[in-house]
């Protein structure tokens, strides 16, 4: 017979580790148990996962990692501009426009893991054009100079 984990078990495992168990009441091996890492990030993870190894989405780099600060300063790396507002999460669906004014909606992980580019199609065309035209040039000035 398999004998119940308790709350006081896994406050005891958690510290071992150096975190912090915030939760008070353990009901079943599916609950979310809300965590404070070393470095005082809050994170949920069921007790499973924490035995399995998932520490802080924070410190790890698995969260989203992305503030609307660094939504803004990618896009404008890119020469597009964010037009939604308020920034919650890695899937939510952004309004933006692309370098040439065109309006494009896509999430940021689509963007992040996907694509190479926020692009619209015109503006992708036209930059694997100048691309090919400028490999092009670069090897006829090699040949023929």
């Amino acid at each position: 017979m398999r004998v119940r984990t308790d709350i006081n078990f896994i406050k005891s495992y958690c510290e071992d580790y150096g975190y912090e168990l915030i939760t008070t009441e353990y009901k079943n091996q599916k609950q979310k148990l809300e965590l404070r890492c070393p470095k005082s990030h809050l994170y949920s993870v069921t007790f499973n996962n924490f035995k399995r190894g998932d520490r802080c989405t924070t410190c790890s780099g698995k969260g989203s990692g992305f503030t609307k600060l660094d939504v803004q300063e990618w896009f404008s790396d890119r020469k597009c501009e964010l037009v939604t507002k308020e920034y919650m999460h890695q899937k939510q669906l952004l309004d933006y426009l692309c370098k040439c004014g065109t309006p494009m909606k896509n999430t940021m992980q689509r963007l992040r893991n996907f694509s190479k580019d926020p692009y619209c199609l015109k503006c992708r065309r036209s930059d694997a054009k100048n691309q090919r035209r400028d490999d092009a040039n670069e090897l006829l000035s090699k040949i023929w100079f």
